[in-house]
């Protein structure tokens, strides 16, 4: 039964790290690029002060947060992936590190949705303070999820809530679905949550095993 647990850790832990590896190459990185190229081409226009507020918080601090943030956790994530393949007890860093993402990546869409309006010239509360709340409240929910049960009742709300958000995504973008870079938008976060999910209930089954025959 060991043997058969260890091997689908390895088939799962593998496909997990390729679908990450996938996501970080075709699209996280080349996205961060682009941002970043397009931020360097307006330089002279930020410099001379030509570029709106709103500009300014949307176009240019949301987008390389945004991006940023994307391409770092998925290497975090896939470093942490690999750790695992070697050593089972390092899945929670991976878990922690996925919330972590998601916590933040959510917070950043709901601020672009929803804090403003481009058209109207608004913004409800400004991109900086609003990344610090966030960065405090992740920090908080870690803190919480140290526990064990609470971890898996943060990482299940982090899983509805994406959904939720990829559902919505798929359904404004259903004309444009097709296109690679709208369904790697719309389908990474909750491919990874669910091969993660794959991942931690068959490892939990292989280190409970283990403690198990340490025992006897």
């Amino acid at each position: 039964m060991k043997v058969f647990h260890n091997r689908v850790n390895y088939i799962l832990l593998s496909l997990l790290i390729i679908s990450e590896l996938v996501i970080l190459i075709i699209y996280s990185i080349p996205n961060l690029n682009h941002t970043v190229n397009f931020v360097k081409s307006i330089e002279d226009l930020i410099i001379a002060g030509y570029v709106s507020d709103i500009f300014w918080q949307n176009g240019v601090i949301y987008g390389l947060i945004y991006c940023i943030f994307h391409t770092l956790t998925y290497i975090l994530i896939i470093i942490f992936s690999v750790i695992t393949l070697f050593k089972h007890r390092m899945i929670k860093i991976v878990g922690n590190i996925i919330i972590i993402q998601n916590i933040m990546l959510l917070s950043l869409t709901l601020w672009h949705k929803f804090l403003i309006n481009e058209l109207n010239e608004t913004v409800v509360i400004d991109i900086e303070m609003y990344i610090f709340i966030t960065i405090f409240l992740t920090a908080f929910v870690m803190i919480v999820s140290l526990r064990k049960k609470k971890f898996y009742l943060t990482l299940s709300i982090i899983t509805i809530l994406q959904l939720i958000n990829t559902i919505n995504f798929a359904i404004e973008h259903i004309a444009s679905i097709y296109i690679t870079s709208v369904m790697f938008v719309c389908f990474s976060e909750i491919l990874i949550l669910n091969l993660y999910w794959l991942v931690l209930c068959f490892i939990k089954k292989d280190i409970e095993l283990y403690n198990d025959q340490s025992d006897l």
